[in-house]
C-alpha cells in the first residue's frame, strides 16, 4: 500500500495531469456548490492599500480539503508523505526548471535578492535577501516582524478558553504542546500570528535586541496553512510540527516564538546558537520548501499591537506586513 501511494505521488510530480486539470473539472462539476466559506480568505494589501481575496487559496487546498474528497486525497496523499517526497524533488536539480516559471507567475522582483544560480527549487525557495532591502525600525520599544507574510493578531488569551483564529478553536496550551507551567507564563497574554505563502520570502528573523534560551520541538502533522484548511476544521497552529523559541528580551519580557510547519515544509532549520545575544533583524532560521507560519505569544501586558493591525483582525481578515516592520510597541507605563 506504501508503494502504491509513492507511485501515485511520483506520477503527479512527474506527469503532472496536472493537479490543475484535476481540479478544472472538480470546479466546472461543482461550480454551482459552496465549497468553502471565504472567512479568513481575505488580506490587507500594503501595496494598493486595499483589502483583498486570497485568490491562491482557492486552487491546490480546495481539491485536498473538500469535504466530498478529504478522505480519499488524505488516503492518497498523507501529508507527511507527500512533504518527504515533494522535498526530495525539490532538493534535487530536476527540479530547477520551476524557478522561472514560479517566478514569473508570482511577479516576483529579484532585484531584492541576492543574485545565485540556484541549483534546485528548494535553493531558490530559501534565497536570501541582499542587504538592506527591508527597513527595519530600529527603535528598542519597537517589535518588528520576524517574517514577510500575513499577519492576524488577538490579545488577552487565557489559558484554557478557547480563543478563534480563522473559525477554529484554539488554546495556548495546545500551542505550547501542552506544557502547563509554560502556558500560565502567557496567560491573559497576546498572539500574533504570521502565515507565508509559497511565494513569500522563507527565512526568519529575530524580531528585536534577545537572548535566545531555549528551544523544545513538537512533533505533529504536516496540514497547510492555508485559510482553506482552517475553514475545513484543520488547526495547523496546534496541530503541525513546530518548535518553540525561547527568548529573553530587555523590553518585551519573555516572547516564545513558534516557527509551525505546513504540507510540504517537512523542515525548519533554526541557524542561530543557543545562549547567543542577537540583534533585531539577525537571521534566525528558515523554512524549507512550502508555506509555513511563524506564531509569537507575549505575556500580559508586554506589547501594544499596531493598531492597523488589531481593527484588521478584529474584523476577520490579515494584514500583509514585511520582515522588520513594526507590528508592536512596548506599552507606556501607567501613571500612578
Amino acid at each position: 500500500m506504501k508503494f502504491f501511494r509513492l507511485l501515485v505521488l511520483s506520477c503527479t510530480i512527474l506527469f503532472p495531469f496536472s493537479s490543475s486539470q484535476a481540479i478544472r473539472g472538480f470546479k466546472k462539476k461543482h461550480s454551482d456548490k459552496k465549497v468553502v466559506g471565504t472567512h479568513g480568505i481575505k488580506f490587507y494589501n500594503l501595496n494598493n492599500k486595499r483589502v483583498e481575496d486570497n485568490v491562491s487559496a482557492f486552487k491546490t487546498m480546495k481539491f485536498f480539503y473538500t469535504p466530498k474528497f478529504f478522505g480519499a486525497t488524505n488516503f492518497l496523499f498523507p501529508k507527511k508523505t507527500l512533504s518527504a517526497v515533494h522535498g526530495t524533488w525539490n532538493r534535487s536539480w530536476l527540479s530547477r526548471h520551476r524557478v522561472a516559471k514560479f517566478i514569473r507567475k508570482n511577479n516576483l522582483d529579484m532585484s531584492e535578492y541576492e543574485e545565485k544560480n540556484y541549483k534546485s527549487f528548494d535553493d531558490f525557495f530559501t534565497r536570501r535577501l541582499k542587504p538592506g532591502m527591508r527597513k527595519v525600525d530600529s527603535k528598542a520599544n519597537v517589535f518588528s516582524s520576524p517574517a514577510d507574510g500575513k499577519c492576524y493578531v488577538l490579545t488577552d488569551l487565557k489559558k484554557h478558553t478557547m480563543f478563534n483564529i480563522k473559525g477554529c478553536c484554539c488554546s495556548v496550551l495546545k500551542l505550547v504542546g501542552g506544557d502547563e507551567d509554560l502556558a500560565k507564563k502567557f496567560k491573559g497574554g497576546s498572539l500574533a500570528v504570521i502565515r507565508l505563502a509559497p511565494y513569500d520570502y522563507h527565512r526568519f528573523h529575530f524580531p528585536c535586541d534577545a537572548a535566545y534560551k531555549n528551544n523544545t520541538y513538537v512533533d505533529g502533522k504536516l496540514d497547510s496553512v492555508n485559510p482553506v484548511a482552517y475553514s475545513r476544521n484543520k488547526n495547523p497552529l496546534l496541530t503541525n510540527k513546530r518548535v518553540l523559541l525561547k527568548l529573553d528580551t530587555k523590553e518585551f519580557g519573555e516572547v516564545l516564538m513558534i516557527p509551525v510547519g505546513a504540507a510540504c515544509v517537512g523542515k525548519i532549520i533554526v541557524d542561530a546558537k543557543l545562549e547567543g545575544n542577537y540583534n533585531k533583524a539577525d537571521e534566525f532560521g528558515y523554512f524549507s520548501c512550502g508555506g509555513s507560519t511563524v506564531a509569537l505569544l507575549f505575556e500580559r501586558g508586554a506589547i501594544k499591537f499596531k493598531k492597523k493591525l488589531r481593527k484588521h483582525s478584529e474584523e476577520g481578515y490579515e494584514t500583509e506586513v514585511k520582515m522588520g516592520q513594526r507590528i508592536g510597541k512596548k506599552p507606556k507605563a501607567k501613571k500612578r
